[in-house]
């Protein structure tokens, strides 16, 4: 499902296909994370304020990581269990809720 809503996002392109053997590094850099919020609902995060450099430090990365996060929250997420730390030490459990819970608001499955 990931790689089919961001298949034509140039930012995603390096990352793509996600697969059982690259997903959890490919979220470290919180773009994908950013760019599936806005799948489900656009414009919830500014396009502007993701970093997308390729050479973004570790700061950078966690801007956009707990932008995903927060901005997840807004649109209607039941994330009690994530935060930045959950997807920087790959807790692979959490991320699978996270990008579920994602998903099902990008496929309106949101009872």
């Amino acid at each position: 499902m990931i790689n089919e809503r961001l298949a034509n996002d140039e930012d995603c392109k390096k990352h793509l296909p996600l697969n059982s053997q690259n997903l959890f590094t490919s979220l470290l850099d919180g773009v994908i994370l950013c760019k599936l919020v806005n799948c489900a609902v656009p414009t919830t995060i500014d396009e502007r304020v993701i970093n997308k450099k390729d050479d973004m430090n570790d700061l950078d990365k966690e801007d956009n990581i707990n932008l995903a996060i927060s901005s997840s929250k807004a649109i209607g997420c039941q994330l009690n269990d994530v935060n930045t730390s959950t997807v920087i030490n790959q807790k692979k459990p959490a991320i699978l809720n996270y990008l579920w819970q994602v998903l099902k608001v990008n496929y309106n499955l949101i009872s």
